[in-house]
C-alpha cells in the first residue's frame, strides 16, 4: 500500500518497491515538486515513512538519484522494515530516522527470470554481471554514509544477509536520528 498525503506532504510507503508503485511514487513526488515549487531555491519539505521489504534494486536506484537531485528536504522514516531496495529510499532523506524497533536488511542483489525456460550460459553471465555491477554501486552508496568503507560493505553484501536493529542503523550512519 503508498498512501499520499499532499497536505501534509507525507508519502506512506508500506509495500515492496515493484514497478507499478515506484510509478506511483515517480508521479506523486512529481506531483509534489509542481504544487510545492514557487520557482524559490528554497527546500520543499516531504516525509517518507518506509515499511517495506524492497524490490527492484535498479528502480531504487533510479528513485534515489531522482530524490537526490531534486529540491526536497525529504525526511525518511523507518517505520518498521527498511530491506534491500527500498533502504535507497531511506538514504535519499536529508534527515534518515529510526526507531529501536526498526529493521533494516543487507544481502547480495537476487535476479528473478521470470520464467520457467532454460537459460542460456551468456543470459547467465549478463546476469551476475548486473548483480556485480548493483552491489558495487550498494556498497559505494553505503560507504559515503556509513562508517564502513567501500570494501567493508562490499564484503559484506557478497557474503550473507547482514540485519541491523534501530540502534546499529544509527550507529554505522545510516541514520543521523535516533528516537527512543
Amino acid at each position: 500500500m503508498l498512501l499520499t498525503n499532499y497536505e501534509t506532504k507525507s508519502i506512506f510507503l508500506y509495500n515492496s518497491l515493484d514497478g507499478e508503485t515506484i510509478l506511483q511514487l515517480y508521479n506523486d513526488i512529481t506531483t509534489f515538486i509542481e504544487m510545492y515549487n514557487d520557482n524559490s531555491n528554497e527546500n520543499i519539505d516531504l516525509s517518507i515513512y518506509i515499511n517495506s521489504a524492497g524490490g527492484n534494486i535498479k528502480d531504487a536506484l533510479s528513485l534515489y538519484k531522482m530524490l537526490k537531485n531534486s529540491n526536497l528536504k525529504i525526511e525518511t522514516i523507518i517505520t518498521c522494515i527498511c530491506y534491500s531496495a527500498a533502504i535507497l529510499l531511506f538514504l535519499a532523506g536529508v534527515d534518515r530516522i529510526v526507531y529501536p524497533w526498526s529493521t533494516m536488511l543487507i544481502h547480495d542483489v537476487s535476479v528473478i527470470t521470470g520464467s520457467d525456460e532454460e537459460i542460456k550460459k551468456h543470459e547467465l553471465i549478463k546476469y551476475i554481471e548486473d548483480i556485480e555491477h548493483s552491489n558495487k554501486f550498494q556498497a559505494e552508496i553505503y560507504s559515503e554514509y556509513t562508517t564502513l568503507s567501500y570494501s567493508d560493505w562490499y564484503n559484506i553484501i557478497n557474503k550473507d544477509e547482514y540485519v541491523l536493529n534501530g540502534k546499529q542503523i544509527y550507529e554505522h550512519g545510516f541514520a543521523n536520528i535516533y528516537l527512543k
